[in-house]
């Protein structure tokens, strides 16, 4: 099996040209994100994923960069310590976490 080597998609800064920028927990990766992705992804503009901790993440930090550096709409992932913006996908964490809340109660 050949493994995707997404260490040149880590990085603190993007180059070029003005990138598009997403802001979020990935915590954990949701086909709901890849989906959020694809549709902010722009023709001839890079697409760039902060990765911001979650209060009490699931997964740690540099994992996750390396799940969202793996998909193929994004062009650079900076893991981060603290919001640069709006976070994209709070809400997607909290109705997963609440499903599985659920389920388990059963």
């Amino acid at each position: 099996m050949k493994v995707l080597d997404t260490r040149g998609k880590i990085a603190d800064s993007a180059a070029g040209s003005e990138p598009v920028c997403v802001c979020g927990f990935f915590d954990p990766l949701l086909a709901a994100h890849v989906r959020m992705l694809a549709e902010q992804r722009v023709p001839g503009k890079p697409l760039v994923v902060r990765i911001v901790d979650p209060p009490d993440p699931l997964l740690p930090l540099a994992d996750r960069a390396r799940v969202v550096a793996a998909l193929s709409m994004v062009d650079r992932v900076d893991p981060g310590a603290g919001a640069a913006g709006p976070v994209a996908d709070a809400h997607l964490r909290e109705e997963f976490l609440l499903r599985v809340r659920r389920r388990t109660r059963e």
